[in-house]
């Protein structure tokens, strides 16, 4: 343990010269979580050194600090873990990495394999980034298969609007492939605009003419109005004859002052039951049409015996 940590400070300290003041700042700091990593380590603490490693990767990203990172991994019990790091270790030392240690480190992998699910991601878009569970797991295309646990996981792909999921389960020792090819978005919907709390629905005259509901013909008042009309014809035929007939008294000799008087009286009473059914009619008339085309729609007419009326809102 402590050779391989003896080794990746070595290599982290003759790394390549100085660039930049930034670049040099964060190999310096860099250093220090090594140095403190080494510490912890050697006092086993392995979590704290873990911890150490890590910041000291992620200040400067040599391949040696992974080999560290590995083995702290597999003390720890966490094979997945251990094995994403020595598989990067591996790809990012290429040639670099001695054979004797290449050997020992494929060894440790297959013994982690057995521990491990093993998914492979494929796409045929390029530069999508890839979660697995919802923790970024890269960009397409990865290099590697991913060492997950073992059970149920969920991946999700996303390039620009374009996403892809698919879900998968594998055991341990077990692996698998994740084909994920992102599909267009679906279009949105149209939503329909629902009335404000406020709103107040458009009066009937404010509406365009199309819009406004078709009126019912009122049959009841029309056929009233035109029940009247046909009364006072009939009346005024009557009166014109009986007002002929009394004519004709008048004129014939002889003839008694009670007969005309009876002739007259009878003339008399048709004229002014026939005035007022004509001015019955006007009304009824009147009325049928206020209901046809002036009164809301609310509004009806109630004939009832002896009476007639409209009901509503006015």
């Amino acid at each position: 343990m402590l050779l391989a940590l003896a080794v990746a400070l070595c290599g982290l300290a003759v790394s390549s010269p100085a660039r930049a003041d930034d670049a040099d700042q964060r190999k310096k700091e860099a250093q220090q979580h090594f140095d403190s990593a080494l510490k912890l380590a050697e006092s086993n603490d392995y979590a704290a050194a873990l911890a150490e490693f890590r910041l000291a990767y992620g200040k400067f990203p040599s391949y040696r600090v992974l080999y560290n990172i590995a083995q702290l991994c597999a003390r720890t019990d966490d094979a997945v873990c251990a094995h994403r790091a020595y598989t990067k270790y591996l790809r990012d030392g290429g040639a670099d990495v001695p054979a004797k240690r290449r050997t020992a480190t494929e060894a440790e992998l297959d013994k982690l394999s057995k521990k491990v699910g093993l998914v492979t991601v494929t796409s045929s878009v390029a530069g999508a980034s890839v979660k697995l569970d919802d923790e970024p797991l890269g960009e397409t295309p990865l290099p590697d298969a991913v060492a997950v646990t073992p059970g149920s996981h969920k991946l999700k792909l996303v390039s620009g609007l374009k996403t892809a999921d698919k879900a998968f389960d594998v055991g341990a020792g077990e692996s698998t492939t994740a084909a994920l090819e992102p599909a267009d978005p679906a279009p949105a919907s149209p939503k329909t605009a629902e009335p404000k709390a406020d709103d107040k629905p458009t009066p009937a005259e404010d509406r365009p003419k199309d819009a406004r509901p078709k009126r019912k013909v009122p049959w009841v008042p029309w056929a009233v109005a035109g029940g009247f009309a046909v009364g006072t014809g009939v009346l005024a035929v009557l009166t014109a004859s009986s007002y002929g007939k009394y004519q004709d008294k008048k004129d014939s000799f002889p003839v008694s002052r009670g007969e005309l008087d009876d002739a007259q009286g009878s003339a008399k009473t048709l004229f002014f039951v026939t005035g007022a059914l004509g001015a019955a009619t006007v009304v009824a008339a009147g009325v049928a049409g206020y209901f046809t085309w002036v009164a809301p729609q609310r509004a009806a007419i109630v004939v009832g015996p002896g009476t007639i009326g409209a009901v509503g809102t006015f």
